[in-house]
């Protein structure tokens, strides 16, 4: 039906309203179209250019629209779906409004287009974000709605310019372009609801202020091209960077609570600290300075974890060296990108501790080898490849302490610090050891002198340097062992220690004592005489009758000869003595005189001569003249 001149949709010939059941109405005027009775269809297409339609009977239950036409303001008992009706797809009003009251859900299979200001009733959920569909929307204006509610705004931008009611639902508006919500706009969600507001490729004003959304117990996500650009409008939420709607989804949003999405990236400058090691030693500790944090942001959402950072090898030496960070495991978890700005590193010299070795050597002896203990070497250095030169000591050879220094030791490589801790080098007394000489004597001599050897003698010293003093014996002076000790034998030096001394004995030997009988001689007959001696070798006051006992003995017999004079029973009374010799001599025993008187006779001449008799005197031991042989006397 066309009327460009407009018309009404009431009763006719007794005919209410229109109905057509399955059927699609198609409507056209360029003028104003009104009704009064409800139009029931399957499809209503609205046609004429510059139309006015103004279809908000209660009675209307159309289950698809579409249009070209001006003004539309269009009610409907139940639930409603923009799309074809006829040969007609989707609803253009051609900047002018279009209003929809709907008694149930609103959807789209088809777009809305050339709609300058969108108001909507619904006691339904509203789904006018389809995929395929292109809806090209101005301003939306006051919304009502009993459940969800999905619009999406092709191009050009979106101004909600009204209060877009709560529901216990879900809310999402998104639009390519910039999204504005006027000094009179109100968004708002209840009980669980979430609102999504997204401007894709365009930015978001908030000029209506801090009570712009409403919110239970749900969220707001609100989507930008940048925050620069945007407007919050003390609407308090944290911010997300790096999002854009096609790439975060909000069904991808993780964060809890308010958040503000924007798809540009702000840099966050990471800087390096200046920092400084020790040669050899690994990196630590390195650090960075952050800066481009937006006001208002949490620092700590900004950007979290540590970069990494490359400078030169543990191996490098003494020097300055760029230290570079990157992004390593520094993270945004609220979309920031990083930039990077190198500082230096200072490789200092590593502290060398060189600790001298206590010595100790015996006087005399040569020194030994100064070492020393090396402390702080870094990697695969050795102590030949950093350090040269040798350890000395204070001058002298006496026993003492003697400071061990560094002498030329020093450092080779520039990789080290050298401290050095000095010892001392202790020389020792040398141990001396004297050993007194064995010694003898005869009884009644008078003391040798007492000697001894030395052993451990230094350099070019002599006993006569190291020692002082003499040995002692015990006191006595018979024939005996005698211990030879110290006596006041000591050191002269303190170069040595007297570590042992050996002593010795002097023995006391026996005199020699030679006896010489004295030859004797007697009368045969006589008593023997006293058989005498010489004694020579006599010590001391020392006499034959202190030396010697018993007497000496003869060779039986007393006839007259000679006569052996032994030793007999003659011995020494001392042991200070020993009888060397002894020699005997004779006893001689000489005839006794013999005296013969003859006794006078008288015979007759010529008579026999008588028998003479004599007297013989000098007889000894007992002797006769018979026992003698007699005497024969002649005359």
């Amino acid at each position: 039906f066309r009327d460009d001149g407009g018309f009404a949709i009431g009763p006719v010939d007794g005919t209410s309203g229109l109905a057509l059941g399955s059927g699609t109405a198609k409507l056209t005027s360029t003028g104003t179209v009104t009704q009064s009775q409800g139009i029931v269809a399957q499809g209503l297409a609205l046609l004429g250019t510059g139309g006015v339609y103004t279809l908000t009977s209660a009675a209307n239950d159309v289950d698809t629209l579409a249009g070209n036409t001006g003004t539309v303001s269009f009610t409907d008992l139940d639930g409603l779906s923009i799309g074809t009706a006829g040969a007609t797809t989707g609803l253009t009003v051609n900047s002018t409004t279009l209003t929809l009251n709907i008694g149930g859900a609103l959807g789209q299979t088809a777009a809305l287009t050339g709609v300058n200001r969108l108001e909507i009733t619904a006691a339904g959920a509203v789904d006018l974000d389809v995929d395929g569909v292109s809806n090209t929307i101005t301003t939306l204006g006051a919304v009502t709605r009993g459940g969800a509610f999905e619009l999406a705004d092709s191009a050009g931008g979106l101004t909600v310019d009204g209060a877009v009611g709560a529901a216990a639902a879900d809310l999402s508006i998104r639009t390519v372009g910039d999204l504005t919500l006027s000094a009179s706009a109100t968004v708002a969600a209840s009980g669980s609801g979430n609102v999504v507001l997204a401007a894709q490729s365009g930015e978001f004003a908030n000029n209506r202020g801090s009570d712009a959304i409403s919110l239970g117990a749900g969220r707001f996500l609100i989507y930008a091209d940048t925050r620069d650009g945007s407007t919050e409008g003390s609407l308090s939420g944290t911010r997300e960077y790096t999002r854009s709607y096609a790439d975060n989804p909000p069904s991808s949003v993780t964060r809890d609570g308010n958040v503000f999405l924007y798809g540009n990236t702000p840099i966050i400058t990471v800087t390096a600290v200046d920092a400084t090691r020790v040669y050899g030693d690994a990196d630590s500790g390195l650090t960075a300075t952050y800066s481009g944090v937006l006001t208002g942001d949490d620092a700590s959402l900004a950007y979290t974890g540590t970069p990494d950072f490359s400078t030169a090898a543990q191996s490098a030496g003494v020097g300055d060296y760029a230290l570079t960070p990157s992004a390593g495991g520094l993270t945004s978890p609220t979309g920031y990108g990083f930039s990077y700005v190198a500082g230096t590193l200072t490789v200092t010299a590593a502290p060398l501790t060189v600790t001298a070795a206590a010595q100790t050597k015996v006087y005399g002896d040569d020194d030994p080898t100064l070492s020393y203990s090396v402390s702080g070497l870094k990697l695969t250095d050795t102590e030949a490849g950093v350090l040269g030169g040798a350890l000395s000591r204070g001058a002298g050879e006496n026993v003492g302490g003697y400071a061990i220094g560094q002498g030329t030791l020093a450092l080779t490589s520039a990789n080290y610090a050298l401290s050095f801790t000095g010892a001392t080098l202790t020389i020792t007394p040398a141990p001396l050891t004297v050993a007194a000489s064995a010694q003898t004597k005869v009884y009644g001599d008078d003391d040798p002198t007492f000697s001894y050897s030395v052993s451990g003698l230094k350099l070019s010293d002599t006993a006569a340097t190291a020692l002082s003093g003499a040995l002692s014996r015990s006191a006595g002076e018979n024939v005996g062992s005698y211990a030879i000790s110290q006596g006041t034998l000591g050191l002269a030096s303190g170069n040595y220690t007297l570590s042992s001394f050996s002593g010795a004995s002097l023995s006391i030997t026996p005199a020699p004592l030679t006896v010489a009988a004295t030859a004797q001689t007697k009368v045969y007959g006589d008593d023997d005489p006293a058989f005498s001696y010489s004694v020579s070798g006599l010590k001391r006051s020392d006499t034959a009758a202190t030396a010697l006992s018993g007497a000496l003995s003869r060779s039986a017999g007393e006839n007259v000869g000679s006569y052996a004079i032994g030793q007999g029973t003659l011995g020494l009374a001392s042991g200070n003595y020993a009888l060397s010799s002894f020699s005997g001599a004779s006893l001689s025993i000489t005839p006794a005189p013999l005296t013969l008187s003859v006794a006078d006779a008288t015979r007759l001449y010529g008579a026999a001569n008588p028998t003479f008799t004599a007297n013989a005197s000098g007889l000894k031991n007992g002797d006769t003249l018979a026992s003698l042989g007699g005497a024969t006397i002649s005359t």
